[in-house]
């Protein structure tokens, strides 16, 4: 899987986890994308961790043919299908 790791979204030491829900925001006409925030999860679905980005934090590109392209690419038809259809 593709990475795009920030101070953001690295666990803190130690820390037990069993998910990690990241959300990310596309800007799909430029073809970049950021971590807005990062949840971690334990076994039972509670939350042992939860992180905001900051709002500095840098848009990365998308790589043709990565799996975040086919996140991008699902996310973005999304929007575009929301715009056209509100």
């Amino acid at each position: 899987m593709e990475s795009i790791a920030t101070s953001q979204s690295l666990p803190k030491k130690g820390l037990k986890y069993k998910r990690v829900i990241q959300t990310m925001e596309f800007r799909c006409d430029e073809r970049r994308c950021r971590i807005v925030s990062v949840e971690r999860l334990d076994n039972k679905g509670n939350q042992v961790e939860f992180e905001e980005a900051q709002p500095d934090t840098g848009w990365k590109p998308v790589n043709s043919g990565s799996l975040l392209d086919s996140m991008f690419k699902t996310g973005c038809d999304l929007i575009y299908e929301k715009k056209k259809n509100p």
